[in-house]
């Protein structure tokens, strides 16, 4: 896969042709792409010499949407470390940076929004920063930002308690993310 500034560059007629199986020429940015998918497995049955196969066919998954789509238009991810050691006795609550990009998967339309940090929140966390904001994004825009995670005791938590509200036409639809953002923190004051 090429990165974002090398796609537009060969797009806009410089640079080489794009590989068959890539992104940009299985779906390009100018059409309405959607892929249909097999998903084949496998495991063992009741007994070890017994398996059990089986297929899931996913058809028509809108890959680049150009006005609508029929989930959530935005695409959320968080980049945040996975496991952290500190010393709670020295030190007292451990701040952590975590950071939250927004993404428009349409091509050509703006997409409404609010983000509601704090859904489900443990008692033993706290977000730092804005825990609520509006915004629109242009079509394929993104927006980063980035927040302090206040953490006051070990164990592991799940940081992910966003929810966005898009607003089509007039309506405002709620989305909630079943994905988990899991922090291990360990205490070394006993250490």
């Amino acid at each position: 896969l090429k990165d974002k500034e090398e796609s537009d560059a060969q797009e806009d007629g410089g640079g080489e042709a794009h590989h068959p199986t890539s992104i940009a020429s299985l779906c390009p940015k100018k059409a309405n792409s959607e892929i249909n998918l097999i998903c084949a497995w496998s495991t063992t049955g009741a007994t070890s010499d017994e398996k059990v196969v089986g297929q899931h066919h996913l058809r028509q998954l809108a890959v680049r949407p150009r006005r609508k789509s029929k989930g959530c238009p935005l695409m959320v991810t968080a980049r945040h470390k996975s496991e952290v050691s500190h010393n709670f006795a020295a030190a007292g609550p451990l701040h952590t940076e975590i950071e939250v990009t927004v993404s428009n998967r349409l091509v050509e339309t703006e997409v409404d929004f609010e983000v509601y940090f704090g859904l489900d929140r443990q008692p033993s966390f706290e977000f730092i920063g804005a825990e609520s904001f509006k915004w629109t994004l242009g079509g394929e825009d993104e927006l980063v930002v980035p927040l302090t995670v206040e953490i006051s005791r070990s164990g592991v938590y799940n940081l992910q308690s966003l929810r966005l509200t898009v607003k089509r036409e007039e309506v405002e639809i709620p989305y909630y993310f079943p994905w988990q953002w899991i922090i291990k923190v360990s205490d070394n004051s006993r250490a």
